[in-house]
């Protein structure tokens, strides 16, 4: 009877992780396709500014849609490893906002086992995202040495964002809380989701440094 039970239940457990295995991989196409139909709409306009603002939105889509493409090849449903998809997120960045004459060197400090649950990744690939692209609008360019510095890393209880580039870096005069930069007021509400802290150094050298905690709560089992 206790053999029967158990049968019953890994046949249910597995009935269920391919229905979330389903629902990822839907939500996944159906972010896809609205990413597909921003495309359409650049064909619509020919202000610079909105076409580059559809572009952003299908960036920030393809994030979290790499996010369940993630999950959907997980055994456990549940967590992402967090190198492998920074690494692919950061090859479809420089293939979608940099352009070929640009030279970037990038260098990546993440555990090869370090791994978040969806929501967690969410948040972070949204973040880097911002921060990276920023990079290839403002801070690189041509004929000249590019690069960027990414790592995640434990600290204690938290973990630690750390991004720096080569660029001149923020004014002084910046303020987070009075920006009207819809990535930075971006990363903020995303670091606040984390339980985060968002700061910026100048010393050693200027960098973005995000203290967070794994959110709690998650769309995967």
């Amino acid at each position: 009877m206790v053999v029967s039970k158990n049968q019953a239940l890994e046949g249910s457990l597995s009935k269920i992780e391919v229905l979330i295995k389903e629902i990822h991989h839907r939500v996944k196409n159906n972010m896809q396709m609205i990413s597909g139909i921003l495309t359409l709409q650049e064909d619509e306009y020919e202000d610079e500014n909105i076409i580059n603002a559809l572009r952003d939105s299908q960036n920030r889509i393809k994030s979290m849609s790499l996010v369940h493409q993630k999950l959907y090849g997980t055994h456990t449903l549940k967590d992402v490893p967090t190198k492998e998809y920074v690494v692919q997120l950061i090859d479809f960045i420089k293939d979608t906002v940099s352009h070929a004459i640009l030279d970037v060197q990038i260098e990546i400090e993440i555990n090869e086992t370090l791994s978040f649950d969806g929501d967690t990744t969410a948040n972070l690939g949204l973040i880097i995202n911002e921060l990276i692209t920023n990079s290839f609008k403002y801070a690189f360019k041509k004929d000249q040495k590019n690069s960027f510095y990414l790592a995640i890393v434990k600290q204690a209880d938290n973990y630690k964002l750390m991004y720096s580039d080569s660029g001149d870096g923020l004014p002084d005069d910046f303020d987070f809380e009075t920006t009207s930069s819809l990535g930075m007021q971006l990363v903020q509400v995303l670091t606040d989701q984390l339980n985060g802290k968002l700061s910026y150094t100048k010393v050693p050298k200027k960098a973005f440094e995000i203290y967070f905690k794994p959110i709690v709560s998650s769309f995967s089992i």
